[in-house]
């Protein structure tokens, strides 16, 4: 009898270890949604599927929102209306049952309780690029030239662009080591209008975007992949990745990574795509230790500087130098105080001293010009554009 005992003990142990582990690998989520569908002809029948689909959409939403960090709200709700329209929605819900339901007026009303599979919906929320990690959010701006082709890829031209392979495989690399990524897809068109269609646009500029899309970092970027000399008669493809880490809090570039790659393939396409992911992938490592290294360090102190310009009434010279002023690593805004004849006062927000910024215009170069640097005192700096010979 003691024997008899001591079986079935160990039988129900092991059945409940089993429906333990079960539940450990498919966990799952209970949630009340509603949904709402208007009578057409007074086909009572068809505004009830509707109504409950409804329900369901919000209950598998009502998940996303669980399980996805606070400041992707506009990623919730472009992911659950994206597995809606894949027809995803049924294979994440494990079952539902419907607590009320009724019509009111022209109007079908569903409530239902649906028990929602989560690490399915996880990984379908990763097949359209929204990472369910909770750390640091990267937003990942990297431009792809191709072979053959006179301009790049990229997709803030077209928000609604996908299969970028190079900043795929960094975003996977990233996810390895604590850091998500934000879609693209939460990005709208307008912020995305303030880069002007530009392949690699000005670091404030993005750096403006990538607040408003919610992230803590840009990783900003060209891939450039070119046909590189056959070996043994084998055609090759070489890739060049050049990088550019830009935080947005204090606005500031802490960095940059230049990573190159190549393949050896008959098949162009498929070396194409391979450099692609090995330029992402290699770099990944070395990016998630750099934005670990300072995501929890201070911003860079900013000040206040001002540079008075001689020489503006060349306009051409002094739209570029202005242009080039804006977009130097540490520049966070830039007003114009004051315009002469032949001279302008502006007041730069930087991040840095007045020695550092000076250092910063000489070391970049204009083709029709140059900058002298006259004087640096305190936090003025008094310059002057002059027109090469």
């Amino acid at each position: 009898m003691k024997r008899r005992f001591q079986v079935g003990f160990v039988v129900l142990m092991l059945w409940l270890t089993f429906i333990g582990a079960a539940i450990a690998e498919n966990p799952t989520r209970n949630v009340q949604a509603s949904g709402t569908a208007r009578i057409h002809a007074n086909n009572v029948a068809e505004a009830k599927d509707a109504a409950l689909q409804g329900a369901l959409i919000g209950a598998v939403e009502q998940v996303i929102f669980e399980i996805l960090p606070k400041d992707q709200t506009s990623a919730a709700f472009q992911g659950a209306g994206a597995l809606a329209a894949s027809n995803r929605i049924p294979s994440l819900v494990q079952g539902y049952r419907i607590t009320a339901e009724g019509r009111f007026g022209d109007f079908y009303r569903v409530m239902l309780q649906a028990t929602i599979l989560t690490e399915p919906l996880k990984a379908a929320l990763a097949e359209s690029g929204i990472s369910t990690a909770t750390g640091p959010s990267v937003l990942l701006m990297i431009a792809e030239k191709f072979p053959g082709y006179p301009k790049p890829f990229f997709w803030w031209g077209n928000p609604s662009a996908a299969g970028f392979l190079c900043s795929d495989a960094l975003a996977a690399g990233l996810k390895t080591h604590g850091f998500r990524t934000v879609s693209n897809q939460g990005v709208s068109d307008d912020a995305a209008a303030l880069l002007g269609g530009v392949a690699e646009p000005e670091a404030a500029k993005t750096i403006q975007m990538g607040a408003s899309a919610g992230a803590d970092f840009v990783l900003l970027g060209m891939a450039t992949l070119m046909e590189g000399e056959p070996q043994n008669g084998v055609p090759t493809v070489k890739g060049l990745l050049k990088l550019r880490l830009l935080r947005v809090k204090g606005s500031e570039e802490i960095g940059s990574i230049v990573q190159t790659a190549m393949v050896a393939q008959s098949d162009m396409g498929a070396a194409i795509d391979a450099v692609l992911r090995m330029l992402g992938s290699q770099v990944a490592e070395e990016t998630a230790k750099t934005l670990s290294a300072v995501k929890e360090s201070p911003a860079t102190k900013s000040s206040l500087l001002e540079l008075t310009i001689q020489g503006t009434s060349k306009i051409r010279y002094y739209a570029k130098f202005k242009q080039a002023l804006s977009a130097l690593p540490g520049v966070r805004n830039l007003i114009v105080k004051e315009m002469q004849a032949d001279t302008a006062i502006v007041v730069v927000d930087y991040q840095g001293s007045a020695q550092q910024l000076a250092d910063a215009m000489i070391a970049r170069p204009f083709d029709a010009f140059s900058v002298d640097i006259q004087d640096v005192a305190g936090g003025r700096i008094r310059l002057a554009l002059v027109p090469r010979s």
